[in-house]
């Protein structure tokens, strides 16, 4: 219930949630694919690993390669957690990818194999290719912050001829580095989501929307795996610190080191932080109640099962 108040309350969910762009349903739509990927790590179920897959599949379909931030964390659970063979689940994991890619890459196929003059041009491409558009501009691009030249087809006989975006603006004379003001929003400034490196996360831009739960989001999930056996298979409490916290690690990573994307993208980190800091303020309260004094204390009373279950 916690976690659920954060998510709400975090200022970038509000945000998003007000707003007409479709990350919040890209959101909810990965949740579902965590609690479907975290019943089939408890099972090993291959129907509700294939249940997710289909769902980050259809995320892809929402928010192109975005959906795909988490495919490392629903991976790892799967692989540490689910109670078969290590090639049993290494099987289930590949027929789960195949699974993935179909659900991904049905509607590419069928926007590139419909004819060009049958369908709307493809923005933000070179080439009018779906294909081009999910792994260029809003694919790899985002991470290396490089912006194409569109190809429009011209009013006459439909060529398509290279057209610089609609909302480039000319380029002005001593621009900062000789770079267009477009250029220069493409770096980060424009979108004010700082410099790339370990500390963007808690600049006064990012910071401010997500960021400042972090450091709680971390100490949460220490403070659990500290009062854990390292029994990942059996304990369920354990998976849910691999799901979010590879999660958390995926994403931040990203956006961290990427190129140039919007602050709402943010929207789809909440969920881990949310889930941590809820874990981390619930442990850390169950722990003063018990009297515990300490890390030695929080890693002792860990060594008797009934005193390990603290959400029963």
């Amino acid at each position: 219930m916690l976690a659920a108040l954060v998510l709400a309350l975090c200022p970038i969910s509000i945000v998003t949630n007000r707003d007409v762009t479709i990350d919040s349903t890209l959101t909810l739509t990965l949740l579902i694919g965590a609690w479907a990927v975290m019943r089939a790590a408890e099972s090993g179920s291959l129907r509700w690993l294939a249940f997710s897959a289909i769902l980050v599949g259809i995320g892809f379909n929402i928010k192109m390669l975005e959906a795909y931030l988490v495919v490392p964390a629903y991976g790892m659970l799967y692989l540490l957690a689910a109670p078969h063979r290590i090639w049993k689940r290494i099987g289930h994991l590949a027929l789960a990818g195949l699974l993935l890619l179909v659900v991904s890459f049905s509607w590419l196929v069928a926007v590139d194999l419909t004819p060009a003059s049958q369908r709307p041009y493809v923005d933000s491409t070179k080439d009018n290719s779906a294909l081009s558009l999910a792994l260029g501009y809003n694919g790899f691009e985002r991470l290396f912050g490089h912006t194409p030249t569109i190809s429009t087809p011209t009013a006459g006989d439909g060529t398509q001829q290279p057209q610089t975006p609609a909302s480039q603006p000319p380029s002005v004379p001593g621009g900062e580095n000789g770079r267009t003001p477009r250029e220069i929003e493409i770096g980060g400034m424009g979108f004010d989501i700082g410099t790339p490196g370990p500390l963007r996360l808690f600049g006064l831009s990012l910071g401010s929307q997500i960021g400042w739960l972090l450091p709680l989001a971390v100490l949460g999930m220490l403070a659990r795996a500290w009062q854990q056996r390292p029994n990942v298979r059996e304990d369920r409490k354990l998976q849910s610190l691999v799901l979010w916290g590879m999660w958390l690690l995926t994403m931040g990573m990203f956006f961290s080191v990427a190129g140039f994307f919007h602050q709402y993208y943010l929207t789809v980190m909440a969920p881990a932080i949310a889930a941590l800091v809820g874990i981390g303020l619930v442990t850390t309260w169950q722990d003063y109640r018990r009297g515990g004094g300490g890390a030695g204390s929080c890693r002792s009373q860990s060594s008797s099962p009934r005193q390990s279950r603290f959400f029963s």
